[in-house]
């Protein structure tokens, strides 16, 4: 018996269609400005539809209020940002296990510098955590920074295997590593010139000195 065929979409369709997802990106893309900068609980429906140039009628078609366009917002650019990461951990592979991991810090804060919205939006979380609820906020995590820590444990995990360093607990270990590589660029989050490119990487350098001095193994 012949496989019905799908309908087709009219040309119609298929613009209306298009413009629809564009207008969902366009509105995503700047919420995530205005919730980085002005934070969840000081930004409207209406200064968003201001700043995005459209109707609030036109928000309201995409995402029925604040608190959704909000975590649908943030999970999603999570989810980019772990995306990107996870690829470019892919991509390092050194036999010395300092080099891989200056490689993987360098990976880590040039994410925060390339992403400033999305950072932003994350400095706001700490302050306004009540407002943006628990679930909200595992939805991130999971999205995000989970699968960051994740990624970055196994990697350790791995280069236990070999020998020259031993991480008995690997996901206490990639929080440790975490904070020691992007200290340089939390330290600039409010300073209006951002983080310098060599200081940055200076830092995560001497990061990963004291990481290693703390986890490597000695006769």
């Amino acid at each position: 018996m012949p496989t019905a065929e799908a309908p087709k979409r009219k040309p119609n369709q298929r613009a209306a269609t298009t413009r629809n997802k564009q207008q969902r990106e366009a509105i995503m893309q700047m919420a995530r400005v205005v919730f980085g900068r002005d934070g969840y609980s000081r930004t409207s429906i209406d200064r968003l539809a201001a700043e995005a140039g459209m109707s609030t009628r036109t928000i309201y078609n995409h995402f029925p209020n604040k608190k959704t366009l909000f975590d649908h917002v943030l999970r999603d650019s999570a989810t980019k940002v772990a995306d990107r990461f996870e690829q470019d951990l892919a991509g390092i592979e050194h036999d010395d296990p300092r080099d891989q991991l200056i490689a993987v810090g360098v990976a880590l804060t040039t994410l925060e510098i390339e992403n400033p919205d999305h950072f932003d939006m994350v400095r706001q979380i700490v302050p306004e955590a009540r407002h943006v609820g628990p679930r909200s906020l595992k939805r991130w995590q999971n999205a995000g920074p989970t699968r960051v820590v994740d990624a970055i444990a196994e990697m350790l995990r791995e280069m236990s295997k070999r020998g020259d360093v031993r991480f008995p607990d690997p996901r206490l270990a990639a929080l440790q590593f975490t904070a020691l590589t992007t200290v340089e660029v939390m330290r600039t989050w409010y300073e209006p010139v951002g983080a310098d490119p060599e200081r940055v990487a200076a830092s995560v350098t001497a990061g990963v000195d004291v990481f290693l001095n703390g986890y490597t193994v000695r006769d």
